[in-house]
């Protein structure tokens, strides 16, 4: 049985952690289902890449500030009712989408959603701090994230097979199904935090303690070196359908299979980070996971653009190097703050929602070719990591890695 610290009185524990990975799961699909569509609304728009990359950035902008009252107004006012406005947020935001005409009411559209989708991202990541404690909740942690991480393996070729049976409208129509269809539990959901645990202080005031927090050393160096993983993850998602449909002139279908199958592989380190983790150190495995990002910055600088298959073969270490920081960065930055997880949790969020846009604007910089970028990106985000975790071994900020 699951070590729980709030009890769920109508569903099971079990259930309650699978419901979590599953909303997660369809907030992220609203990404990666929607960038296939890129190059056909370019075409139908008549945008700039870059312009259209707005949307893309309104949307991560969004969900940022999202996570960032998410978390706040949860630690106030229980998990429940935040975690269904996020939920009805999304559903509204995405809804938008099926009736935009161009790309100014589409950024709108993304950014409503994204403030929705923050919200639940960062609500449901406080849900599982409150629902598990100890060995288990690095397990629920690592379950979350690696069940949420099909979301990108199946969001391209769905998104790919609704624009051939329909249109790129299509996408937001069964993405507003999705989210309507997740809101369901919600009926059966028990408080997970408490009204004697919550917050007295006003929202002002749970801002500025937000932003105490987010000033500490340890957590702005470690933050810096989970984004320099991060940021690689971003750029290839934010250029991945120009990099295979234009530079590499492959269909949709191919592309939707290449970026499945690279997708898929992350899968593969929640499970490599839950197995370590019981036989080595936690440095050791920030360790394994620099040193595969070095090995895709040179796999793709190297050999990158001979073709899209060697494209695919540099990009799977970083995106598995990426999913074992992500689980292990979450429990350590949680398991260092239990009664500020709301917190703890929206300052999170909020600077790697800041990342993705970082990582998707410097993908989409004028390079000789979006393929060299990526490399490019790669090689440089390896040396910022190890130079924060040089940084963080020398002072020795993080107990958990001594």
């Amino acid at each position: 049985m699951l070590n729980s610290t709030i009890r769920q009185e109508h569903m099971s524990m079990r259930f309650l952690n699978l419901w979590m990975a599953v909303i997660t799961t369809i907030q992220w699909v609203m990404l990666d289902m929607y960038v296939p569509a890129l190059p056909l609304i370019k075409e139908e728009f008549g945008v700039s890449e870059a312009y259209l990359n707005m949307t893309l950035n309104s949307g991560l902008i969004a969900s940022a500030v999202g996570t960032l009252i998410g978390g706040i107004l949860s630690d106030k006012y229980g998990r429940k009712k935040i975690f269904l406005m996020g939920l009805i947020g999304s559903a509204v935001g995405v809804s938008l989408g099926i009736f935009c005409g161009d790309v100014v009411s589409l950024i709108v559209a993304r950014a409503i959603n994204g403030i929705g989708s923050g919200i639940v991202i960062s609500v449901s990541t406080a849900i599982i701090k409150d629902s598990y404690e100890g060995e288990e909740f690095i397990n629920a942690t690592a379950l979350l994230q690696s069940i949420a991480a099909v979301g990108p393996i199946v969001a391209p070729t769905l998104g790919a097979l609704v624009i051939k049976l329909s249109s790129w409208r299509g996408i937001f129509v069964l993405l507003t199904v999705l989210v309507v269809i997740s809101l369901i539990p919600m009926l059966r959901l028990t408080e997970t935090w408490p009204e004697e645990r919550r917050v007295v202080t006003s929202v002002g005031d749970a801002v500025s303690e937000s932003i105490r927090y987010s000033k500490n050393s340890a957590f702005i160096i470690f933050m810096v070196l989970l984004a320099f993983t991060a940021i690689p993850m971003w750029g290839f998602v934010g250029v991945s359908s120009y990099i295979f449909i234009n530079e590499f002139g492959t269909s949709y279908v191919v592309y939707s299979i290449c970026y499945a199958i690279s997708a898929a592989m992350s899968l593969l380190g929640p499970f490599i980070y839950m197995r370590l983790c019981k036989v080595i150190r936690l440095r050791r495995i920030v360790d394994i996971s620099l040193g595969i990002l070095l090995a895709s910055a040179i796999i793709v600088i190297m050999t990158g653009r001979i073709s899209f298959i060697f494209f695919v073969i540099g990009i799977i270490p970083a995106m598995i190097g990426e999913a074992m920081m992500r689980p292990l960065g979450l429990v350590v930055i949680l398991e260092q703050s239990p009664d500020e997880a709301g917190i703890a949790s929206s300052c999170t969020q909020f600077i790697m929602n800041m990342v993705g846009i970082v990582g998707t604007s410097v993908a989409s910089l004028p390079w000789r070719s979006m393929t060299e970028g990526i490399g490019i990106i790669y090689m440089g985000c390896f040396i910022g990591g190890l130079v924060s975790w040089t940084i963080i071994l020398k002072k020795r900020m993080m107990e958990a890695f001594n």
